[in-house]
């Protein structure tokens, strides 16, 4: 009898530690097993910005640091346009801005809450940063800040309260964007074409790839770059990064006529895709568009049939969270053009059976995707 009971004792225990077994695999491995269904979990709110001003007929958001606080334009179209802040959902006007061709230059926003807005003044271009309650003018358009403060544009760069004279071609160079350690990342003119260069040291640049033609447009602080090349009379959104020899190595990203626009330290790319030329500001059949993981996303994916968009036209800019901004076409409002936030939205990660909550469909999840797995 005591055999009989004890043997029962060890089935139980066998049954128990299974079971907790199978509990302990699904934190253990729902991780993985997202990440390898990854973008069809991916789940964002998006958030359409209005701006209130009755003469105001376009919007677009250009930057986002990782607080969530968003700057961009917004104004008439080929007249005017203006800065805004957009921060905990109350929108700050920043005042006027140039009238630029390239709708990512500004403004621009740091993690600290510096902003820099290019203006025009007397003919020639400025940028004026707002730091603190406090404005300081600089003698050139801008490209970028970063968390020290220093900003960049064209063949520029200030810092420490100094404008700085950097290396450039007598064509013409534009230096885009700059990271925490200084490296400065643009494009080089020549007779020959444009080339992407990285500036280090504030001396000494170096050719992305010095057979193609294209521009780098951002670099994250792991030394990775994106923007775009041109091949065949077409230009394909692109990714430069060290191979195991310290080489440049450039990756192309999409298939169609396409931009990078900016990198998170992630990795996580966003962009324009199909579009046509480079600095339409509403492209036709443009779709805002996602770039992780070796996949293409197409964020106009994720707009539910209720959205207030028709249609996500262009992504601007990620932060480390994964937030995305940018512009995009009101629904029903053909040729509109408004700011968008996308915010993704944090989901348990045991929660295999995408419900919301933990419980035993999870288990049942995973002990069916686990059976699926060793069947193969």
């Amino acid at each position: 009898m005591r055999k009989l009971y004890h043997t029962k004792i060890r089935k139980r225990s066998t049954k128990c530690a299974f079971f907790a077994a199978i509990g302990l695999g699904i934190l253990a491995l729902a991780g993985p097993v997202r990440e390898a269904r990854a973008q069809g979990n991916l789940k964002y709110e998006i958030i359409k910005i209005v701006i209130l001003d009755p003469n105001a007929n376009f919007s677009g958001a250009t930057h986002i640091n990782e607080y969530g606080e968003v700057v961009g334009f917004y104004g008439k179209k080929e007249l005017w346009r203006k800065a805004f802040l957009y921060k905990n959902e109350i929108i700050k006007d920043l005042g006027k801005s140039t009238l630029y061709y390239d709708f990512k230059t500004t403004p621009i926003i740091n993690d600290l809450g510096d902003i820099v807005v290019n203006k025009e003044a007397a003919g020639y271009g400025r940028s004026s940063i707002y730091s603190l309650g406090k404005t300081t003018d600089i003698n050139f358009w801008s490209r970028d800040i970063n968390n020290k403060g220093e900003v960049v544009g064209f063949f520029y760069l200030y810092s420490g309260g100094q404008t700085i004279e950097l290396p450039h071609s007598y064509e013409g160079t534009m230096y885009t964007s700059i990271n925490e350690h200084t490296q400065i990342v643009g494009s080089w003119s020549g007779f020959i074409g444009v080339h992407a260069v990285i500036l280090e040291n504030k001396v000494d640049w170096t050719h992305l790839s010095p057979s193609l033609f294209g521009e780098a447009l951002d670099i994250n602080n792991n030394e990775q770059i994106i923007g775009y090349f041109l091949s065949s009379g077409n230009f394909f959104a692109c990714l430069w990064e060290k191979d195991s020899q310290n080489k440049w190595v450039v990756r192309q990203l999409d298939t169609v006529k396409s931009t990078a626009w900016a990198i998170n330290d992630n990795g996580q790319v966003v962009g324009c895709s199909n579009i046509a030329p480079l600095n339409d500001l509403l492209p036709e059949n443009a779709d805002a568009t996602l770039y992780q993981n070796g996949k293409k996303i197409n964020l106009n994916d994720f707009l539910p049939e209720s959205s207030e968009f028709e249609r996500l036209i262009c992504a601007l800019d990620i932060n480390n969270k994964g937030q995305i901004v940018g512009y995009g076409e009101g629904r029903n409002e053909p040729g509109s053009q408004y700011a968008f936030v996308m915010t993704p939205i944090p989901q348990p990660s045991a929660d295999l059976y995408e419900d919301g909550i933990v419980d035993f469909k999870d288990l049942a999840e995973f002990a069916s995707q686990w059976l699926e797995s060793n069947q193969r």
